[in-house]
C-alpha cells in the first residue's frame, strides 16, 4: 500500500468514526482518543514514522473489541486499518 491509499485509507476510517451514533461514555472516550490519533497523523502529511501510529494501532485493537457486535461496519473498517499496520510493522 502507497502513502495515498494509506492517507486515503485513514481519512475513510475518521470519517466513519465520526458518524457513529449511540455510545456509552467508554466508547466515546475511546472514539475521541481515536479521532485525535487519526487527526495527528492527518496533519503530518509526509511525516509517517512508525512510532507515529504505535498509539493508533494499540486503540484501534481495543476499539475492535468494543465495537465488534455493535457497530461491525466501523469494526470492520478499524480491522482492516490494524491489518494496514500490521504490514508496516506496527
Amino acid at each position: 500500500m502507497d502513502k495515498q491509499e494509506f492517507r486515503e485509507q485513514l481519512q475513510r476510517l475518521h470519517g466513519q468514526l465520526q458518524r457513529v451514533g449511540s455510545v456509552d461514555e467508554s466508547e466515546q472516550q475511546l472514539l475521541q482518543q481515536l479521532n485525535h490519533d487519526i487527526q495527528a497523523l492527518l496533519e503530518h502529511k509526509e511525516d509517517y514514522e512508525r512510532h507515529h501510529y504505535d498509539s493508533l494501532g494499540k486503540r484501534l485493537r481495543e476499539a475492535i473489541e468494543k465495537f465488534e457486535a455493535s457497530h461491525p461496519s466501523v469494526a470492520l473498517l478499524m480491522g482492516q486499518f490494524a491489518d494496514a499496520l500490521a504490514k508496516i510493522g506496527i
